[in-house]
């Protein structure tokens, strides 16, 4: 069960960088002609920022998880780090608890804005909302997801959850 959940991982991990590579690039290229537009041809379509706009909101919320699958997201580990053993290992449990319940709330959160935006459209795209919105539940689940594997992976053991090692 286990490999299969780390397989599970794996698949996710590559499918979120298909995503964000690709979004990121178009993000740039319709923001870059903008910008070309407005300040060679005075002219640059309305539709152009919104998507832009959209993209990067699409792009940090499926990024986040990749950091959070690497572990590689910023911390202040100053106060952390000067504590003795025993209170490190309290210390990270509870950032990890937090952490667990923040992104649990924020996936419940995102699905309830999902569904009162169901009717509203976007003003030049014309697209339902509930698309932009999605990146929030979605992006806010993997990155919980991402964090419980984490913890599978090393079997609680050496984790900074259960260990002072951080």
């Amino acid at each position: 069960m286990r490999n299969v959940l780390i397989k599970v991982d794996e698949i996710l991990y590559r499918a979120e960088i298909c995503i964000v590579v690709p979004a990121m690039v178009v993000m740039i290229l319709v923001a870059f002609g903008q910008v070309m537009g407005r300040y060679f041809f005075n002219y640059a379509p309305a539709w152009c920022e919104e998507m832009a706009r959209y993209l990067f909101i699409w792009v940090v919320f499926i990024g986040a998880p990749l950091g959070v699958s690497a572990r590689e997201h910023m911390a202040l580990r100053v106060l952390v780090d000067r504590l003795p053993d025993s209170r490190r290992a309290v210390c990270n449990f509870c950032i990890y608890a937090v952490a667990i319940v923040f992104l649990a709330s924020l996936t419940w959160q995102g699905i309830a804005i999902m569904i009162r935006t169901i009717h509203q459209v976007s003003p030049t795209l014309e697209i339902s909302m509930r698309w932009v919105y999605a990146a929030i539940p979605i992006g806010s689940s993997l990155m919980l997801w991402h964090l419980l594997i984490s913890l599978l992976r090393t079997r609680f053991a050496d984790h900074p959850l259960f260990s002072s090692k951080g």
